[in-house]
């Protein structure tokens, strides 16, 4: 059986996941992070109900709370929880990257064609890839044609790529990445969970 506080846990786990996998889609990354500091908050509240009645349990749990008060992240979360309560959405800031990747091909070549009195090609030169004149043959003159087919002379081509990378920072901390908070947080308040559920047995609030 599992205690109501793990699965607590376990939801705004969820949420985070949520977040991470969504970072990219503004309004449904605000969803779930107001989701995810409702479901954290509510982790000690609901372990407060569940385990109270255990020996012990109000003495421990007294001195995780006063260590918790201390630790400014778990802090700023509980203030955020606050104002999703006040039926006010959170605003957290967002800044997007963008990296642009262009590919260019050019059509055009050097080349240079000799012609007799008569005006009859005797000579056809082109600079190959190690920078040298070569001969052109009737099979460099077909792939040449066909080059110029698929791209006009003197065009360019062009390929983009774009990649946009979503941070997201609280603004009393504009310069921590929001997940290494909301991170940092999960990691503390698991442990204390674990630590309550081995100290206080489940099976002994029957």
């Amino acid at each position: 059986m599992s205690a109501e506080t793990e699965l607590k846990l376990s939801e705004a786990e969820y949420f985070f996941e949520c977040m991470k996998e969504n970072r990219h889609k503004n309004e449904v990354f605000i969803y779930n992070l107001s989701a995810f500091v409702t479901a954290y908050r509510s982790i000690t509240l609901l372990m407060q109900k569940e385990f109270k009645r255990m020996k012990g349990f109000d003495e421990w749990y007294k001195n995780k709370k006063d260590s918790m008060k201390k630790i400014e992240f778990m802090k700023l979360l509980r203030d955020k929880r606050n104002i999703t309560l006040k039926q006010e959405s959170l605003k957290p800031n967002a800044h997007v990257k963008a990296e642009i990747k262009d590919t260019i091909i050019l059509s055009e070549s050097i080349k240079f064609t000799v012609y007799n009195e008569e005006g009859e090609i005797i000579e056809r030169k082109k600079v190959n890839s190690n920078g040298k004149w070569v001969d052109i043959t009737k099979e460099d003159s077909q792939k040449k044609l066909n080059q110029e087919t698929a791209y006009p002379k003197n065009e360019q081509v062009s390929n983009n790529e774009m990649k946009l990378e979503w941070d997201w920072s609280f603004e009393e901390y504009s310069d921590i990445d929001l997940f290494e908070i909301c991170q940092e947080c999960l990691d503390i308040i698991s442990k204390i969970v674990q630590e309550c559920i081995s100290l206080f047995k489940v099976e002994d609030l029957k």
